[in-house]
């Protein structure tokens, strides 16, 4: 029939338990370089050199569309600084479903039984 050779499946190793998420640190240092050879192992995670800004995301639902956006805001003076999708795509968005509710109303309006 064919020379195409199914390879074998065999089961994988089970899965070990997730490791505890660790409490959030305030005391470690949020800007400067921190040398990773002075640092201890067990209080250092990552060092970004202070380039890095504290922020958080929001999340906004529209009560009549149901769209999200997300935007990604400083926390220190709340100012977005990046929202998914853009302010571009929204505002297209909010075109295209005006649109398409004008055609619907049009076709509605073209045959009146139909829309039953």
């Amino acid at each position: 029939m064919s020379d195409i050779s199914i390879p074998l499946v065999t089961q994988a190793a089970p899965v070990s338990k997730p490791a505890r998420v660790q409490p959030v640190r305030r005391d470690l240092p949020t800007t400067g370089f921190i040398d990773p050879t002075q640092a201890k192992p067990s209080t250092v995670v990552a060092a970004t050199s202070g380039s890095l800004r504290p922020a958080y995301a929001q999340y906004v639902v529209d009560p009549t569309t149901h769209d999200t956006v997300v935007r990604i805001r400083d926390t220190n003076t709340g100012a977005v600084i990046s929202e998914s999708p853009s302010a571009e795509v929204q505002a297209m968005l909010q075109g295209l479903k005006a649109y398409a509710d004008t055609v619907a109303r049009h076709r509605a309006a073209l045959h009146p039984g139909a829309a039953q």
